[in-house]
């Protein structure tokens, strides 16, 4: 699931996403907790690849930056 959240992020560049959007989009299956895995994963993709171009939009949800 971390891949599919990664390349719609990135293929929606620049567009602010709720967290609802991003599970909706990327999972395939109702997870546990649904939209709230979201944050998990977006930690995971930032300390596992160091990923800084996900900014975090409080109160919203999160934006792809691709000039990060």
């Amino acid at each position: 699931m971390e891949f599919d959240v990664l390349y719609f992020l990135a293929s929606n560049a620049n567009i602010a996403l709720t967290k609802e959007q991003i599970y909706e989009a990327a999972s395939a299956d109702d997870y546990p907790g649904g939209a709230y895995i979201i944050k998990d994963i977006i930690y995971r993709l930032r300390t596992k690849l160091g990923i800084t171009n996900i900014q975090t939009l409080h109160g919203y949800g999160y934006k792809f930056c691709p000039d990060n």
